[in-house]
Formats: structure tokens, C-alpha cells, sequence
């Protein structure tokens, strides 16, 4: 369980805030445990009154900001004697939820108590009740009750978040945002109309806002009608030269994948456009087949491809959350460790529950 601000409580109780000990000193003359009722909510429920919506891991206290939120509950203790809230919900170090929380200051609480903390084992999702679901049906129930956002509101949600990420005005994020789409529509028609020599693009976004586009030659020229079109780009593009085109990289991903996975050895496999390869990752215990055979030439590779040894492979589940690296992350300095982010489920996804201000 978390104790105050994340320190963990030696007898398992639940040490929070100054309020929380107030509270606590208030009600020891009367009775060491205080009642709360509970009324049933709904999924549905639970995604409405939430702020964000996020799988993670309970930790270590005292770890690194940015990749943990804390989560205050009610209840606690003063020396030997303590406060137990009921229906409020408990937590166990390395146990993995998923929470509906609300904010609550810089930190969080949990949204409809104890029935806002599911258990996620085995890709399935477990409620307070013992009941199990399978973790894309539950997720997929969340996405139906999420509340639309007009244009105008996701916009600038959008704007906000990359604002606070990157450290400029929601005005410049703004500009920016509205900018990635003109280089999306860019990126569509370069892949149609110049397969031949487009080697692809990508956004930076640091320590300068710029787009960079390769091709194979004639860079300069190529790119001229498009600016012409797209005027508001001259400014911030960069065009280079590499020596593999998008489409014929994409063909060697695919002949590098149907090799591999003839061989019966499990592995991903990715374009890195920046470095104009294809990358094929493998576990540290297959890596020693996968050299072997393409010793033996049973396996045989393009030579844009590169192997790369992970730790394990991607895990993909139609609908789940993506990678905390691809993810948003809710912004709130001077965190404490509690619980570390996995996912914060996202709109992109139709996972979170992103809300607009009424």
C-alpha cells in the first residue's frame, strides 16, 4: 500500500496527506475504522467521471518523475494507530492495474473508489468481485463510453500536450500541430507520385521544429512542385540524399520477415527511416540460431536489413495500448514513485478518456 506521498507504511496501512492525518487524529477517540458508502457504478460511469485512464505497474518509492504519478487515498495512520477507509482501494507493490483516476492537485485519486482499481494478469482484467474479462473486451467497453471530442476541442487538447512536452506556447503548438498535417498530406503524395526515388520523411522536433525528406537524386528538383503547393513548408524543411528508396525498403522488410519466419525463429521487424535500413529484432536465445543459419545460408538477408538483439518481442493485441515510449504521459512535476506507467490509453487509440471542458 502507498504511504504519505508514496512512503510506504511499515504495518501495510495507508499513510497520506496533512488533511489525511487530521482526519485520522479526529476519529481515533471514536473508532479505529470509518465506514464509506458505495454506490455501483458502471463502466461507463467510471470513464465519465475520469480524468485519464492508465495501466502501470505499482513501484519502488522514490524513483525518477515523468514516468510515475501518485495516487492519494483516504485513510492512514499516526504512529500505532491508523484509519481504515472501507471500499477504498488497496494496492500491492509489482502488482499491475488499471485505474480510472481523477486529478486531485498533482497527484491523483481513484475514481469510484475500490471499483475504479482492476488487476491485469495474463491479458485479462479482474474487478473487485474476482470477476475476469478478457483486456481488449474491457478496453473496447471503455472506448464506447469514452465522450466524442468535436475538432475543435481535440485540437486543442492536442496542442496543450505537445505545448507542455516540448516547452512552447499553445499557440506555437498549435502552428506546429497544423503544420504535421500539411507534411502528412506531403508524406501521402510523395509515396504515390516518386516511389522511384522518395526515401521517405520524418518530423524533428527539437532543438529546431523542422520536417526532413530524402530521396535517392535529384533531391532539389523533386521537391520544388511540392513547395510550390505547400508554400508554408519552404521554412522548415531540410531535403538529403540517401541511397535506398522507401518502396524498395519496404520490399526488403518484406523478403528479410518471409525469410526469417520460414525458419520458424520468431522476430519483428521495422524501417528506420532516419538510417534508410530495415531492422529485424530477435531474442537473446534465438540470436545464436538466426547467425547460424545465415551461416549456413538458410536464411538470407537484404543488405539494408540489420539485426537487432531485444529483450523480447513486441506484444500486439488488436485494440490494446501502445508502448509508453508512443505514448502521452500526464504532466505533473515533482511525482513520487507509486505507480509506473505502462500505457496511458489514448484517444488515437480510442482508449482514454480524454475529455473535454463543459
Amino acid at each position: 500500500m502507498f504511504g504519505k506521498r508514496g512512503k510506504m507504511a511499515e504495518n501495510g496501512w495507508i499513510q497520506i496527506t496533512a488533511a489525511g492525518m487530521i482526519l485520522i487524529a479526529a476519529l481515533l477517540a471514536i473508532s479505529p475504522v470509518a465506514t464509506a458508502l458505495m454506490a455501483e457504478m458502471s463502466i461507463e460511469d467510471l470513464t465519465r467521471q475520469a480524468d485519464v485512464i492508465v495501466i502501470g505497474q505499482v513501484k519502488e518509492v522514490e524513483g525518477s518523475a515523468g514516468e510515475t504519478l501518485t495516487i492519494i487515498t483516504e485513510g492512514g495512520e499516526v504512529g500505532e494507530y491508523g484509519v481504515i477507509v472501507e471500499d477504498m482501494p488497496e494496492f500491492s507493490k509489482n502488482e499491475s492495474v488499471l485505474v480510472f483516476l481523477k486529478k486531485a492537485g498533482r497527484e491523483f485519486s481513484v475514481a469510484g473508489l475500490v471499483q475504479g482499481k482492476y488487476i491485469v494478469e495474463n491479458e485479462e482484467v479482474r474487478d473487485i468481485s474476482g470477476e475476469k474479462v478478457p483486456l481488449k473486451d474491457f478496453l473496447r467497453s471503455v472506448e464506447k463510453a469514452i465522450p466524442p471530442l468535436d475538432d475543435k476541442d481535440a485540437l486543442l487538447y492536442d496542442a496543450q500536450g505537445y505545448a507542455s512536452n516540448n516547452n512552447v506556447s499553445t499557440e506555437e503548438a498549435l502552428s506546429r500541430l497544423q503544420l504535421q498535417n500539411i507534411v502528412g498530406k506531403l508524406n501521402a503524395e510523395l509515396s504515390m507520385n516518386e516511389a522511384g526515388t522518395f526515401a521517405g520523411l520524418w518530423i524533428e522536433h527539437t532543438p529546431e521544429f523542422k520536417f526532413v525528406v530524402q530521396f535517392t537524386r535529384d533531391s532539389e528538383e523533386i521537391i520544388k512542385p511540392y513547395l510550390k503547393k505547400y508554400p508554408e513548408l519552404s521554412d522548415i524543411i531540410e531535403v538529403r540524399t540517401a541511397n535506398v528508396s522507401l518502396a524498395n525498403l519496404k520490399r526488403d522488410q518484406a523478403d528479410a520477415s518471409s525469410s526469417v519466419g520460414a525458419s520458424g525463429i520468431p522476430a519483428d521487424s521495422a524501417i528506420n527511416v532516419y538510417n534508410n535500413t530495415v531492422e529485424l529484432y530477435v531474442v537473446k536465445a534465438d540470436r545464436g540460431r538466426l547467425d547460424s543459419a545465415l551461416q549456413r545460408r538458410e536464411i538470407r538477408l537484404p543488405d539494408t536489413a540489420r539485426v537487432i538483439t531485444v529483450e523480447a518481442l513486441a506484444e500486439l493485441t488488436e485494440d490494446a495500448y501502445s508502448s509508453p515510449a508512443a505514448q502521452e504521459r500526464p504532466e505533473a512535476p515533482g511525482f513520487e514513485v507509486i505507480l509506473g506507467i505502462m500505457g496511458v490509453l489514448a484517444v488515437w487509440h480510442g482508449l482514454c478518456a480524454r475529455k473535454s471542458e463543459k
